[in-house]
């Protein structure tokens, strides 16, 4: 027994051969965040209408009545955000987190909604992922030309360098063992986009706040340039900060998302979700359930995604017609079109050589190791030894 299970846990561990950036993207749903609206007595209609628009697909809305709180967690949550007037809503990461603390507090009215998910710097990341980029990464800039410009400059003049580079020989080459020289050729190169945020721009105060509370110590270095890699569904890998925007930091966080998946349970890896205000499943699962890569699926995502971000900036009340489309984001997904041939096996049930599925065999071993507890335990009472 001890031989099976050996070998199955060897086998569970055994790296998906799709990119982490792009399983990311087809797989790991995003994790909500927290909407606490904070109250003290009864609310009126119209503060319940300003609730109900916080309904949305990427938060979970709690309540706290102050004067009824129970939960002391809740009310010091209000006491670190400096205790904002009532009713205000406080944000905070989604469960796994570590920091539990706020990220910000604004007032319950008839922007919170938008102003929670929806920014103009959020959508144009949006965007960038589902144009086919690998990796978008965002420049938190500083307002510091001295600071900011050899830091971008160092962050652009690389990104550059590793897309020529190309798939194979380079970042991917592992992911294609078994090419020719001919069919290497033929690989496509990651694709990379750089979204540059400044960090005093009131418009994107939520977006900001959430960047630097990633890491716990991003805030006490806020005065320096940050950089942070964003794949998949909007998640954020880790900061690179000030001196550390190396071309052997780009490199290796570029290694990591453009390398193969190696563990396939999204809590597992490093990173954290941000807070883009986007329909991931709508625009994707549904689509994808057919076939992945057909050319309709990829007119229909597209139309899906376009559609969706519409419906998303008129709900949170943009009346901004420039921001609420996705024209400036051409589709369909070039990343989704760079492997159109490619299927995931695991989905079924089975892996390309037709082994069992890796969640089905973590889960048989769980259900072995159960059992021989349990068996150790009827041998110990039919023995006579205490159980």
């Amino acid at each position: 027994m001890l031989v099976f299970v050996g070998a199955a846990l060897a086998a569970s561990t055994r790296p998906c051969e799709e990119p982490v950036y792009r399983y990311a993207l087809r797989y790991w749903e995003v994790s909500p965040y927290e909407a606490v609206v904070v109250h003290r007595g009864p609310l009126s209609p119209d503060e319940w209408a300003h609730v109900e628009a916080l309904d949305h697909v990427n938060l979970v809305v709690r309540q706290v009545d102050l004067e009824y709180a129970a939960d002391e967690s809740m009310v010091q949550l209000y006491v670190e955000a400096e205790r904002p007037a009532t009713p205000c809503v406080v944000l905070r990461f989604p469960r796994a987190h570590a920091y539990r603390g706020p990220l910000v507090a604004l007032p319950l009215d008839g922007n919170v909604a938008r102003a929670l998910c929806d920014s103009t710097k959020r959508r144009e990341v949006v965007g960038r992922l589902l144009d086919g980029n690998a990796v978008v990464w965002i420049f938190l800039a500083t307002g510091q030309a001295t600071r900011d410009v050899p830091a971008r400059q160092r962050l652009e003049e690389h990104l550059k360098r590793l897309e020529k580079a190309g798939a194979y020989p380079g970042l991917l080459g592992d992911l294609y063992p078994d090419a020719t020289p001919a069919e290497a050729r033929t690989i496509p190169s990651p694709r990379f986009a750089v979204v540059t945020v400044l960090r005093r721009d009131p418009a994107e105060r939520v977006f900001t706040e959430i960047l630097l509370h990633i890491e716990p110590d991003l805030v006490a270095l806020a005065e320096h340039p940050m950089v942070f890699p964003v794949f998949g569904r909007g998640r954020a890998l880790y900061a690179l900060v000030g001196a550390g925007i190396t071309e052997a930091n780009i490199t290796e966080a570029a290694s990591h998302l453009l390398g193969r998946c190696s563990c396939e349970i999204k809590d597992l890896n490093p990173g954290c979700d941000l807070l883009l205000g986007q329909d991931w499943n709508r625009v994707l699962d549904e689509v994808l359930r057919e076939d992945p890569w057909s050319r309709e699926t990829l007119v229909s995502i597209a139309a899906l995604a376009e559609a969706q971000v519409q419906e998303t900036a008129a709900g949170l009340g943009s009346t901004d017609a420039s921001s609420r489309g996705a024209k400036n984001f051409p589709m369909p997904f070039a990343a989704l079109q760079e492997n159109k041939n490619h299927e995931h096996p695991e989905a079924n049930g089975s892996t390309r050589d037709g082994s069992p599925n890796h969640y089905i065999i973590s889960a048989l071993v769980i259900a072995l190791f159960i059992m021989a507890m349990l068996a150790v335990r009827v041998l110990k009472k039919m023995g006579g030894g205490s159980p």
